[in-house]
């Protein structure tokens, strides 16, 4: 089972997306979980290593596109498809994972 994490959507992104990241890596690797993180690789990796957690343990999905906050909701998923957001719920649109986890939200295909 795979579960994605949009890294880069919420405050503070990506330090707590990671740490949260590490906490059901750790609770939940052991089941056969993995976790797929989604942004900007450089930054997860950097974040990751000043916390003292090996980037590693996840698969970073590099994505390019930056969802800033005057964007129009309206028009992200046409102009941003190459967004954390977006390439998340594509994947999981097309049943790629099983969840996908943003800010507070978790996110399941019917």
């Amino acid at each position: 089972m795979i579960v994605g994490v949009d890294a880069m959507g919420g405050d503070f992104a990506p330090k707590n997306e990671i740490l949260g990241a590490k906490l059901a890596f750790d609770e939940f690797n052991k089941q056969g979980i993995s976790i797929q993180l989604y942004g900007q690789r450089q930054k997860i990796q950097e974040i990751a290593k000043l916390n003292f957690i090996d980037p590693a343990i996840f698969t970073i999905i590099e994505t390019k596109d930056i969802i800033e906050m005057g964007d129009d909701p309206t028009e992200i998923l046409k102009t941003k498809k190459d967004s954390s957001l977006y390439r998340g719920l594509s994947d999981l649109a097309n049943k790629k994972k099983l969840m996908l986890l943003y800010q507070q939200a978790i996110l399941v295909p019917h």
